[in-house]
């Protein structure tokens, strides 16, 4: 909240470090499976992929860290259920580019 408040222009290490741990909890869950729930997607992967994508605005995935959560993303992002998130996504990454320091 401090970011849309303006209050700051950065990510407090702090939330980054937590959702960096947050990333290697996926990224392990991911293992071996191509969507959350095995190899067919489901709710859990339509839902989840929009707080994924929008975590990744404001600390961005290390694809070299965490390649499972790459794959999935891509995987994703040809769903037809991605398009839902795609505008929302865009506006986002938007608003917080202009708070976020560069």
């Amino acid at each position: 909240m401090p970011l849309a408040l303006k209050e700051t222009n950065v990510v407090p290490p702090e939330k980054a470090a937590e959702t960096i741990g947050a990333y290697g909890f996926l990224e392990k869950f991911l293992e071996g499976n191509k969507w959350m729930a095995g190899e067919n997607v489901t709710l859990a992967d339509i839902s989840l992929i929009a707080t994924v994508t929008s975590l990744n605005v404001l600390v961005p995935i290390d694809e070299k860290k965490f390649p499972n959560i790459t794959a999935w993303i891509k995987n994703s992002k040809d769903l037809p259920y991605y398009d839902g998130n795609k505008n929302g996504l865009v506006l986002f990454r938007n608003f917080m580019q202009g708070l976020l320091k560069p």
